[in-house]
């Protein structure tokens, strides 16, 4: 038996509505002028996934008086951003991560500004990080996926009403 598929009976998607997963995309501060207080958001690309891992760091000890249970306390917060992304290959944006890790006088800035928006709503979290690792992982003509690895430095923030600051 033959099943015949027809144009007609498939939905139409507007490409507004971020089908494939891509209502997350990843942007980073870049551009002449741009500041972390005016910051110029340049696309790296769409995250398939986003995982933040905030931890906090604590120091801890073990005395007679405590009965041999270890007593902590907090001594630092930090957090790690991995991320799988889909972007056009090499756009300024991916390229902003490369030279971060590979260039000296970018490493020397010693952290990026970051902000993972929701395409819908327009908030956003936004963060200073070091990159710690970037991996290309396939690419298909024009498009590239890849990982990204960064630890946290500062508290990370939630706004609304994300803009590109052009």
């Amino acid at each position: 038996m033959s099943v015949t598929i027809t144009a007609e009976n498939l939905p139409q998607f507007d490409g507004a509505t971020g089908i494939s997963g891509k209502k997350r995309l990843l942007y980073v501060n870049y551009g002449t002028g741009a500041t972390a207080v005016a910051p110029k958001w340049v696309l790296i690309g769409g995250a398939e996934d986003f995982t933040m891992s905030p931890t906090v760091n604590t120091q801890s000890k073990t005395t007679k008086d405590s009965g041999g249970w270890s007593i902590a306390a907090p001594t630092g917060k930090t957090f790690e951003i991995s991320s799988k992304l889909v972007a056009i290959a090499g756009d300024v944006g991916q390229n902003v991560l490369k030279s971060f890790i590979y260039d000296d006088k970018c490493t020397d800035k010693n952290a990026l500004q970051f902000a993972y928006v929701d395409v819908d709503s327009k908030d956003y979290m936004q963060f200073t990080a070091v990159p710690t690792g970037f991996e290309e992982t396939s690419s298909a003509e024009d498009l590239v996926e890849y990982s990204f690895k960064a630890t946290g430095t500062g508290k990370p923030e939630t706004k609304t009403g994300f803009t590109t600051g052009e």
